[in-house]
């Protein structure tokens, strides 16, 4: 008894050939040899298609048909697993309709020698990654002719609205992010401000991810074009929770280390915050290559490059929320005892300021993230919703937290308010309320 296998044949002497690979779980009934009859057979353009289960979109073509039979030493024909490997797949535009995605799918039949022969799936797979670039592997467990058509997916109603939402929310979230710039360089004690500092960079990488993220949604047919919007993205993001890292542990170290000074550790956040995202998406997309952007968006491949935002991203939230945790264990201890002085009472209120804005503040920039991971591995709309109308609410939410919940901004409006009714009135109590309030050490009793 014999269990018939060969490997990677190709059918033609070309660079691009076509290569099927044959085996089967059971032996030949009899010993002797067995016959492999293979040929390619090409596809004119304007070749229709009868397809099982299609809807009312045409498939489109892009492959040669290729028939593969194996035939015992009594002539008959053998049942054997099968994978072919299509290395060129026809470049398949979308001219007509921008609400149509078309994905490669491998198709078989039976019936070859028909006039109008039915093409099915039943019994093959289809296996691709980039098949732009290292085309498509079908799997079947039968043998006969096989083709890969280009399967239209037309675009639901869901789609539409979610898109809607996503654009709207970009352009609202954006609005308020920009809000927050004007309002923090409106004030030179703002401007001046570690924190604040630090908060407009957040802002701004914020800005970017929104710019590059509308750009999702957009039929991009050049993969350079893609690739570099998807390298954009994925540099933004990383900057975003780098700089939101960087603006929790502020508040961290200012907290738990008041007498500390933090000037020199601002400069060097400036490099974290900026420059270790670019090293990260470069050595990623010079390790992956062709394999750094998805076929099917432009954004991270799901093999390899993704993880190179999801670890960063679930490291930085982590580390963000047992900060978190230890303010606001700080900011609830302190205000359970009564204050013994005016200084102590100013270093309490100041306290749950930066805990009150850091907590509406860390969860809206990357509770978002974590639904935007479940969306990478599941289909759910639910999530999908959820992420999109939450990413929209983070120029909102910042501008609250930071803006108008922020003593400081509150006390830099009523001054410039006051002035503008009183120009020639500021009283000495003003002066010092407003140089104890700007300072960026928190100076407290033991």
């Amino acid at each position: 008894m014999t269990s018939p296998e060969v490997k990677d044949v190709p059918l033609t002497s070309e660079p691009d050939s076509i290569t099927f690979s044959t085996s089967t779980d059971s032996s030949m009934e009899e010993d002797g040899r067995y016959t492999i009859v293979a040929e390619k057979e090409t596809v004119d353009e304007d070749t229709h298609f009868n397809v099982e289960n299609q809807d009312d979109a045409e498939v489109i073509s892009a492959s040669d048909i290729v028939t593969i039979d194996v035939y015992d030493d009594k002539g008959e024909e053998v049942g054997m697993n099968l994978e072919i490997k299509f290395p060129v797949i026809k470049n398949i535009t979308n001219e007509n309709s921008t609400n149509v995605k078309y994905v490669p799918v491998c198709y078989y039949t039976e019936n070859m020698d028909s006039s109008e022969p039915i093409w099915s799936t039943e019994g093959c797979s289809t296996l691709y990654e980039n098949y732009h670039i290292d085309g498509v592997i079908c799997k079947c467990t039968h043998m006969t002719s096989f083709v890969v058509l280009m399967k239209p997916i037309p675009s639901n109603i869901d789609d539409k609205t979610l898109s809607i939402i996503t654009n709207v929310g970009l352009a609202i979230s954006s609005l308020f992010l920009i809000i927050t710039l004007i309002t923090v360089y409106s004030f030179k004690s703002l401007r001046n401000s570690e924190r604040h500092k630090i908060l407009c960079h957040l802002v701004v990488a914020l800005l970017i991810v929104n710019f590059f993220y509308a750009f999702l949604g957009v039929n991009v047919k050049n993969k350079i074009v893609c690739a570099v919007i998807a390298g954009c993205l994925h540099y933004s993001l990383l900057a975003a929770f780098a700089w939101m890292l960087i603006v929790s542990t502020d508040v961290y170290m200012k907290i738990r280390h008041p007498f500390v000074n933090h000037e020199r550790r601002f400069l060097f956040s400036r490099y974290l915050g900026w420059i270790v995202p670019s090293i990260i998406v470069g050595v990623t997309a010079g390790c992956t290559r062709d394999n750094y952007v998805s076929d099917e968006i432009c954004w991270l491949n799901m093999d390899f490059a993704i993880w190179t935002f999801i670890i960063p991203m679930a490291i930085t939230l982590v580390i963000i929320s047992v900060q978190i945790v230890v303010i606001g264990h700080i900011a609830f201890t302190k205000t359970r005892f009564p204050t013994r002085s005016k200084e102590d009472k100013n270093s309490n209120k100041r306290i749950r300021s930066l805990a009150f804005g850091l907590i509406l503040l860390a969860p809206v920039v990357g509770l978002p993230w974590v639904f935007g991971i479940i969306i990478i591995f599941s289909s759910s709309k639910v999530m999908e919703y959820i992420f999109v109308i939450m990413n929209s609410l983070q120029g909102f939410f910042i501008w609250l937290s930071q803006c108008v919940f922020s003593n400081e901004v509150q006390y830099e409006w009523k001054k410039k308010t006051a002035n503008r009714t009183h120009p020639d009135t500021i009283t000495m109590t003003d002066t010092t309320k407003l140089a104890g309030d700007q300072t960026n050490d928190l100076s407290y009793h033991r």
